[in-house]
């Protein structure tokens, strides 16, 4: 994750790891925020893409396809959300560091590079020079400029980075 994380947590590379996982998890929960307003149950359609999100990191059941996520539709059918795997607050933890691994390690695969501001051309001509927003905003559409769940973000992450990270 060190991979250009500083933009988020400036000082992220001199901390030692349980430092490092406290500014993963504030990174975590300031998305968790935005996105679901901390509910591993709300729903979100998402009218774009033409299903529904859900959980914490608004998740849906093609991220088992593209992300090895552990949801089972066939499973859910019929169960209370209380019971089904989507809704399921570790699976989707463990959903959102899948996803995020992707993002952060091979975002040369995402077509979202095309995207970027025309004032970001070394971004879009080599992805090291992404920032951890970038490449997350991939997936969550909170960290895009301009979308209104970037004041939530920002509002969480004020409230959680460590002080080490400051």
């Amino acid at each position: 994750y060190s991979n250009r994380f500083e933009d988020f947590c400036p000082r992220f590379t001199s901390l030692d790891e349980g430092a490092q996982r406290k500014a993963i998890a504030s990174f975590a929960t300031s998305i968790a925020a935005a996105e679901s307003n901390m509910s591993s149950f709300a729903v979100y359609y998402e009218e774009t893409l033409g299903y529904e999100s859900s959980g914490l990191f608004s998740l849906s059941y093609v991220d088992k396809k593209n992300y090895n996520c552990d949801f089972s539709e066939s499973e859910d059918k019929g169960l209370p959300d209380q019971d089904k795997t989507l809704f399921q607050t570790d699976r989707q933890v463990d959903c959102f560091l899948k996803i995020s691994r992707k993002l952060l390690t091979a975002p040369e695969k995402f077509s979202f590079l095309k995207s970027l501001s025309k004032k970001d051309k070394k971004a879009q001509s080599n992805p090291k020079y992404l920032t951890v927003a970038q490449k997350m905003s991939a997936y969550w559409s909170i960290l895009r400029p301009g979308n209104a769940g970037v004041k939530r973000f920002q509002r969480m992450k004020e409230k959680t980075l460590p002080a080490e990270c400051k």
